[in-house]
């Protein structure tokens, strides 16, 4: 399968499988406004997919969050199944995907830092000065 094709059906599956866990989540059981399907990366036969999600402000309770959504995986490939046309529908592998927050992270600490660093004060080398204006 070309590389173009894979990364379509890639996308495929992480649209689909957003919307099949919108649909099928009971909302008293699970923060659908907390989760984010970040990517899916489907096998090159098609057999198998790893979905990454990332729960965000559920410090505690991420692995509880992602069981409950490893639960109801049998609904959501049968909701897959049913609107995919492919040779085969993957088996999907549910993982949590910290990069999202660990982006935020790092964003944090250079705000932070931008906050404690005066640049005015900053002695900048004169062909640079030139070039800033």
């Amino acid at each position: 399968m070309g590389f173009d094709r894979l990364t379509r059906v890639n996308e495929l599956v992480k649209e689909e499988i957003t919307k099949a866990i919108y649909e099928i989540m009971d909302p008293t059981e699970f923060d659908l406004s907390s989760f984010t399907i970040t990517r899916a990366i489907v096998s090159p036969g098609l057999r198998d997919a790893k979905v990454f999600v990332s729960i965000y402000q559920h410090e505690g309770e991420k692995h509880k969050q992602l069981n409950v959504i490893r639960k109801k995986s049998n609904k959501i490939q049968s909701l897959l199944n049913s609107r995919l046309s492919l040779k085969y529908t993957p088996r999907l592998h549910f993982q949590l995907d910290d990069s999202l927050e660990s982006g935020d992270n790092v964003l944090n600490i250079i705000s932070e830092l931008e906050k404690e660093t005066d640049f005015d004060s900053i002695d900048l080398p004169e062909d640079f000065k030139d070039n800033e204006q």
